[in-house]
């Protein structure tokens, strides 16, 4: 639903290094249009390689793991204050030479109040019938989220958000701030927390900066990952 407040192209890039050897990566590119403001995205996971086991726990190849997704996205205002979004991706999961593919929908939207610096969202995610391996399917990571965004002074920004994944039976809680400094210059720390259904607590601290150079903005973010 953000994408309809664009008013120019954007081209952006991320990568994370992962738990296990891993990585994640995400190029997306986006566009303004007439009524809907479009987009186009590729992200893949590398689960890194893994030591594989026989039947009688005797060490045999390595093997390796990873999932792909090619989505398209746009977005629309509807009105001053309200807008809204939708999403279809392809996806593909990949183990040790074994292959499923589906695809899933995302929506969400957007809403500002005009008498304070004040936005919230909601959105859906993974809606699909999920990726079957052999003769068994698993069903996507299905997600409903709501947040809010305070603009509490003229350098700083807050934001709250709560994450429900639904079979997965857990929720995630998080709060962040950025704090311009410099100008162009920007501080940024959260903390987020994981409560799963067994009543297993994953909790931690995170933090960052940013950076504008003209047309082009740098970030950099760290998150702990507690035990691990």
């Amino acid at each position: 639903a953000g994408l309809a407040y664009g008013d120019k192209r954007e081209l952006s890039f991320m990568h994370a290094g992962w738990l296990l050897g891993g990585s994640y990566d995400f190029a997306a590119f986006a566009m303004p249009m007439k009524g809907w403001n479009s987009a186009f995205s590729f992200t893949r996971l590398d689960h890194g390689s893994f030591e594989s086991r026989g039947a009688n726990r005797e060490a045999g190849a390595g093997f390796g793991a990873s999932d792909k997704a090619v989505a398209l996205a746009a977005g629309r205002q509807l009105g001053k204050n309200l807008s809204v979004g939708l999403g279809a991706k392809f996806i593909q999961s990949e183990i040790a030479g074994y292959g499923a593919e589906t695809f899933a929908i995302d929506f969400g939207v957007v809403r500002s109040m005009s008498s304070l610096p004040l936005s919230f969202g909601a959105s859906v995610r993974n809606l699909g019938p999920g990726l079957k391996y052999l003769d068994k399917r698993d069903p996507l990571p299905l997600s409903v989220s709501a947040g809010a965004s305070l603009r509490a002074l003229s350098v700083m920004n807050v934001v709250v958000d709560v994450k429900r994944m639904v079979f997965d039976r857990q929720t995630d809680f998080s709060i962040g701030t950025e704090y311009a400094v410099f100008g162009p210059m920007a501080l940024r720390g959260g903390y987020g927390a994981s409560l799963a259904s067994g009543g297993t607590m994953l909790a931690g601290l995170s933090g960052g900066f940013g950076m504008k150079l003209g047309n082009m903005q740098l970030d950099y973010s760290f998150t702990p990952f507690g035990d691990l």
